[in-house]
């Protein structure tokens, strides 16, 4: 009857204690509010712009810069000959050359704009692991952070045990051995936050080159797990693959023609001897005949890529579908793993709030309460390892799943073409 009247009172206090005081006018000094920063406001740095993403943008411009020089005519040559032998004969000639557009030009555009196409697949591909870089960065940041507000409370909570046992040893209340062994568990609560400090500074570095703009009191919020993606048959690497092999196969086209087309010339020729002059219309054109050159080196060239790109993409073909699978199976069964384990979490508070109580009034000695402590601490720290673990599966499965992995950063215009 005594405890529960001391216990009301005390909860009484408490209340009338945590009342900011009105006295003189004077008010509590607000709490600063950290800036929280959401992993979403993160991968939003990923524009055009970002220095990452430029980078991995380098293989598209190569790619159009391929396409313009497949459409583009070649360049007319102007010539000028003056002979002017001994004697009063004198010759004089203007020439315009041109070789006419190749008959494989089409093939030769065709094989470019494929691997325009695969450029811009890998690009999305590239784009999308830098993604999953910064994701796992902030889930890092993220759970350390929880882990450190977790061992504050803990540390809190024992610290303020820890001094009401020391006074209560120095009034020879209480035992100065469960004093002492309070002492030790604070000391290593408070180096476990020191450690944990330091994985939140590197995290936060680490962060701060994604995004230079991070505030200097920006905290992290856990992300969530998300349902699990649907799986179709599309990938970016596949699509990369499947236009490799295309232009593989019309650049091996473009190396079995060996008639090239013809340069056509246009001029005028003037001839002068003494007082007479006389002057006409040249027509001329040049054809290359294969008669060395037999594009031998071309056709080995062609066979080897063609070869290499269908082997690339039978062994994508191969391992995508299983890490797929393997991937989705491990994100849902990390996923219910955490949410069980989290929802496991919802008595910790109030069973270490009844074990303190219980130590208070003598119910319950130390070691129980250290063994309470060590307990949801140990179920804490394991909710988070399988939730940093799923955020983990879920950036393999995002990274393997169906080609929604298209960012809209690379450049959107097409490369200007010649008619």
């Amino acid at each position: 009857m005594h405890r529960l009247v001391l216990t009301g009172l005390c909860s009484v206090v408490f209340v009338l204690l945590s009342l900011p005081s009105v006295a003189g006018g004077d008010t509590a000094a607000p709490t600063a509010v950290p800036t929280v920063v959401s992993e979403d406001e993160l991968l939003s740095a990923l524009d055009p712009q970002h220095p990452a993403v430029i980078e991995k943008a380098q293989a598209i411009a190569l790619a159009k810069a391929g396409v313009v020089a497949a459409t583009t005519w070649q360049n007319p040559t102007l010539g000028l000959d003056y002979e002017n032998p001994s004697g009063p004969q004198r010759q004089t000639e203007w020439t315009l050359s041109w070789q006419l557009p190749e008959t494989s030009r089409r093939l030769h555009r065709q094989a470019r704009e494929g691997y325009l196409d695969a450029a811009q697949a890998r690009f999305d591909v590239d784009v999308a692991a830098i993604r999953s870089l910064v994701r796992e960065s902030y889930a890092e940041w993220a759970v350390a952070a929880r882990r450190r507000q977790h061992l504050s409370m803990q540390a809190q909570r024992l610290e303020a045990l820890l001094q009401q046992q020391v006074a209560r040893a120095e009034k020879g209340e209480a035992s100065g051995l469960d004093a002492r062994r309070l002492r030790l568990a604070s000391a290593e609560l408070r180096a476990r936050l020191e450690m944990l400090q330091a994985d939140i500074d590197t995290a936060r570095a680490e962060i701060s080159a994604w995004y230079p703009g991070l505030p200097a009191d920006a905290e992290p919020s856990l992300p969530p797990l998300p349902p699990p993606p649907s799986l179709g048959e599309g990938h970016a690497l596949l699509r990369a693959g499947r236009s490799e092999v295309a232009a593989a196969e019309l650049e091996r086209r473009l190396a079995n023609r060996l008639v090239a087309s013809p340069d056509l010339t246009l001029g005028w020729q003037r001839q002068e001897d003494g007082s007479q002059s006389s002057g006409g219309v040249l027509l001329g054109v040049g054809w290359s005949i294969p008669l060395f050159d037999r594009k031998r080196a071309e056709k080995a060239v062609a066979e080897a890529q063609l070869a290499a790109a269908r082997g690339r993409l039978e062994t994508l073909e191969r391992q995508i579908t299983p890490r797929r699978t393997a991937a989705l199976a491990s994100y849902q069964r990390l996923r219910t793993a955490a949410t069980t384990a989290e929802q496991a979490l919802a008595d910790n508070n109030s069973m270490l709030q009844a074990a303190t109580t219980a130590f208070q009034y003598g119910e319950a000695d130390l070691t129980d309460l250290l063994d309470t402590q060590r307990a949801v601490t140990e179920a804490e720290e394991t909710w988070l390892d399988l939730h940093q673990a799923a955020l983990a599966a879920h950036r393999r499965l995002q990274q393997l799943g169906d080609d929604q992995l298209a960012t809209n950063l690379s450049p959107q215009p097409s490369p200007e073409t010649s008619p």
